[in-house]
């Protein structure tokens, strides 16, 4: 029955994808973008809001109904374009026309490579401007890439509930994370090596520097952890990245610096759940935790691009200072003597239309 039903669908795939190559395109963009709010990987959700705005047709991957590549090949009929965030060409169906361009909006330093037979018009919006070498070296012309930062949060319409002051003071961790619990690993060593680092990193967060991938693979070769057992990822984004912000975290308590922190996770953490706020469940949670403070905390290793940049705030990073410099920065921004962080223009509707068009 699958077998029957996945040959049907391919077949009506083609044929709606024949039609739509012989339409005339109108200047319509296609948005395919989830609606959920995620708090910092909230690409989706900013391009959905950003259609919202300007009427454009939306294709949610997150409603059942509109999450195949015939729902997509249904929606995209006499578009011009498609945008989507963080995913390319080789991505999407491979019977899309190449009449049809495709718009990527990368937010993380991932970049798809231009194929020039299937998709010569295709054009790429970056959140950091250093990733134009990346873009560079995947093959894209300088003139099928333009600089699209993340937008601020749109706080005007927010009925500010809490913290409510002109003169917001203190820095504002706002991040979700988790505790440090390995999990069930087959090989001992690897067991060993996570609560070294765990126990490495609360203590000490700056030995971490820039790459956190070098970091993990110093560590194994240190300790002679086989590299082909190992799950990299895993280790980075469950023990690396919060084990780091957590370690920030202890440090400024521990100079006795005012901080303020919101996001799921830390509750079920003993030393840190008398200070949390709320977790920020949408977009509205965002701007009342940002009312409250002068300066956030970065707390993410390296030096990617991060929406946190955007917010209007001052922004603490860790990067290329010691700890006695970051500590005295981080008392001087949350008595409000920062200035807000610089930010590359932001993505709208009119880069958009312009770098398509």
């Amino acid at each position: 029955t699958f077998k029957a039903e996945n040959e049907r669908r391919a077949v009506r795939l083609k044929e709606l994808f024949a039609v739509a190559a012989k339409l005339i395109p109108t200047t319509e963009i296609l948005i395919v973008a989830p609606s959920q709010f995620r708090l910092w990987d909230d690409a989706g959700g900013t391009l959905n809001r950003l259609a919202r705005e300007q009427d454009w047709r939306i294709l949610n991957p997150e409603d059942s109904r509109s999450a195949s590549p015939l729902a997509l090949a249904r929606a995209v009929a006499g578009a011009s374009a498609i945008l989507i965030a963080n995913a390319g060409r080789s991505e999407l169906p491979a019977d899309l026309p190449s009449t049809i361009k495709v718009a990527t909006w990368i937010t993380i330093p991932r970049i798809p490579a231009y194929d020039p037979a299937k998709g010569p018009a295709d054009r790429l919006l970056l959140a950091e401007p250093a990733w134009q070498n990346l873009a560079t070296a995947a093959g894209w012309p300088a003139d099928h890439i333009a600089i699209a930062g993340w937008p601020a949060p749109d706080c005007t319409a927010t009925q500010c509930t809490v913290g409510c002051s002109p003169t917001p003071q203190g820095l504002g961790l706002i991040a979700d994370t988790r505790n440090l619990t390995p999990p069930d690993f087959d090989l001992s060593s690897q067991r060993v090596l996570w609560h070294t680092i765990a126990s490495e990193l609360l203590s000490d967060p700056f030995v971490l520097g820039d790459n956190p991938l070098a970091y993990l693979e110093s560590w194994m070769e240190r300790t002679g952890v086989e590299g082909e057992a190992l799950d990299r990822r895993l280790f980075i984004d469950r023990l690396i990245q919060p084990a780091y912000a957590q370690g920030l975290l202890r440090a400024l308590l521990a100079a006795g610096i005012n901080v303020k922190v919101w996001g799921k996770g830390w509750a079920d953490i003993e030393e840190f759940a008398p200070i949390l706020r709320n977790p920020i469940n949408a977009p509205a949670d965002l701007c009342n935790a940002l009312s409250e403070v002068a300066a956030l905390l970065h707390v993410w290793p390296g030096n990617a691009a991060h929406p946190i940049t955007s917010c209007n705030r001052a922004v603490l990073r860790q990067s290329n200072l010691t700890k006695a410099a970051w500590l005295k920065e981080a008392e001087r921004l949350g008595s409000g003597k920062g200035q807000p962080t610089a930010a590359p223009q932001p993505i709208n509707s009119t880069l958009i239309r312009a770098l398509i068009n």
